[in-house]
């Protein structure tokens, strides 16, 4: 799904009405105000780089995982549960350094 369509609303009608699981990306605009803080930008930097963490909604079928990469990525799914993973070695890639040198 596009995540300009990936709301909770949405896809708790897709699940408990129709029986069909959804993955997308959650905008910052669609998280529900009493899980605001798990998205506080102070919080978020404090974490290390390559965390997960699920994080529950009121409905049980429904999770927001937040991973940091190099930016915060907010995928909302009612097909995954958070307690399975597959490990992956990745390492961090270096900051990009820009070429200033001056031609003549």
């Amino acid at each position: 799904m596009d995540n300009y369509f990936s709301n909770i609303s949405l896809f708790k009608h897709l699940y408990t009405n129709l029986r069909i699981a959804a993955c997308g990306t959650l905008r910052n605009n669609y998280i529900p105000t009493p899980l605001k803080p798990h998205f506080d930008e102070a919080q978020v930097k404090a974490l290390p780089w390559n965390d997960l963490t699920v994080i529950l909604t009121s409905d049980p079928h429904i999770q927001i995982l937040r991973w940091k990469d190099n930016n915060i990525v907010k995928p909302l799914t009612s097909i995954h549960t958070g307690d399975s993973t597959v490990e992956r070695m990745r390492q961090k890639l270096a900051s990009k350094t820009r070429n200033t040198g001056v031609y003549t």
